[in-house]
């Protein structure tokens, strides 16, 4: 039975086994396990619950920048071939939170996708050429003269 002070979720936890409440809530089996398993960031259920602050952190690059604060501090190297693309962006650790802040706006302002480009399949180089299969005539004349070459070098 829910009670309507708890959530759905916690009260039919409580009431049934894990398997029958994941099928009750008509969850999927990969939401469930993503939940059980990896959690959320910001979220351990074996303490005080969900950190609102961890959650945001993540969600606005907050991993990211300390990542990139870290490896800078590391090899300065190592740090300009891995962000190569977020230093030509002009973006570095300090304004991570700001460009995502400014991404989230723009999806808000006009959440529709944009049209894609045709691409026309013809256009993309082939980085190597398919032989063209050899018909079956020719690939016996070929068996038959490598055995030939080889018998006269054992000769």
């Amino acid at each position: 039975a829910v009670v309507s002070t708890q959530s759905t979720w916690e009260a039919v936890v409580s009431t049934q086994s894990t398997w029958e409440a994941v099928v009750s809530t008509q969850s999927t089996w990969k939401q469930w396990y993503q939940r059980r398993v990896h959690g959320v960031p910001g979220d351990d259920s074996s303490k005080a619950g969900f950190n609102a602050e961890t959650h945001r952190k993540y969600i606005f690059g907050g991993h990211v920048a300390d990542y990139m604060k870290q490896m800078e501090e590391a090899s300065e190297d190592k740090y300009k071939a891995h962000f190569a693309k977020y230093i030509a962006a002009g973006i570095n650790a300090d304004n991570m939170e700001e460009m995502y802040t400014k991404a989230h706006a723009a999806i808000r302002a006009n959440p529709d996708p944009t049209e894609k480009k045709a691409v026309d399949p013809a256009s993309f180089k082939k980085s190597f050429a398919h032989k063209k299969k050899m018909p079956w005539a020719q690939r016996k004349a070929r068996v038959q003269q490598k055995i030939a070459n080889i018998l006269r070098g054992a000769q």
